[in-house]
């Protein structure tokens, strides 16, 4: 995506999923049935939802993992493993 924010690496990467996509949701199914963890973006927020509040939706749909401690096979191995929770995640 655009952002008028240069990004120039870290710890982190940020997921957005399509629009409609409960990370809260995703996490649950892919640890059940892939043992594949992240933080979902409703963590990541600040300003939680309060009832009727929508600012807060899109947060809802990212997912932030840690790449902190992962050598480069297992960043691959982890990067496979999450697409394919997502994947099946997305064909129930």
């Amino acid at each position: 995506r655009n952002s008028p924010v240069k990004r120039q690496g870290g710890y982190f990467i940020w997921v957005e999923f399509p629009s409609g996509v409960n990370s809260d949701d995703f996490l649950s199914y892919s640890m059940k049935h892939f043992g594949v963890k992240f933080m979902s973006g409703g963590r990541c927020d600040p300003f939680p939802l309060t009832k009727g509040d929508t600012s807060g939706i899109s947060i809802r749909s990212c997912a932030r993992l840690c790449i902190a401690d992962l050598d480069r096979d297992e960043l691959v191995d982890a990067t496979a493993a999450f697409l394919e929770a997502f994947r099946s995640y997305m064909d129930q």
